[in-house]
């Protein structure tokens, strides 16, 4: 998990740079059931995503958790511009961009997070907040068998 981390990290190096953002990285895990590449791809989605659509100097927080009897967690905090939750119905299911004016970008990045976490039998959500800040919540199978890629 920290390696895939580091990757994306030296991967968006630009872009941290020139934005400052401050990232906070911890883990209770060294692996994920996940195909590295998977993993390296919702990571890079949702990190650029905070960073991107951001007013402020971007705060960029992933927590991994092993949590008892249940599914490994992972959850990625923003404090951007947020999510209006009207949005949740559509968001990860079509290719969507809710703020244009801001940054550069397909309106993929979701989706592909979506259907990276469904293909493993995990779901995806978001909770944001009116005055802004965005968490994903990716959740995964605590009984996750290999995946083929």
């Amino acid at each position: 998990v920290e390696e895939v981390f580091q990757q994306v990290k030296d991967n968006l190096s630009e872009l941290i740079a020139d934005k400052d953002v401050d990232i906070n990285f911890h883990s209770q895990l060294e692996v994920l059931p996940m195909i590295p590449s998977h993993l390296f791809q919702v990571f890079t989605n949702l990190i650029s995503n905070g960073i991107k659509y951001n007013v402020n100097r971007p705060e960029i927080n992933i927590e991994i958790k092993n949590n008892p009897n249940q599914a490994p967690s992972i959850s990625i905090s923003d404090n951007g511009i947020g999510l209006d939750e009207k949005y949740k119905h559509i968001i990860f299911h079509k290719s969507s961009r809710f703020n244009k004016e801001m940054a550069p970008g397909s309106g993929f990045g979701l989706m592909i997070c979506h259907n990276i976490v469904s293909k493993y039998g995990g779901s995806i959500d978001y909770q944001s907040s009116n005055s802004g800040g965005t968490t994903f919540f990716v959740t995964l199978p605590s009984n996750q068998e290999s995946v083929t890629s």
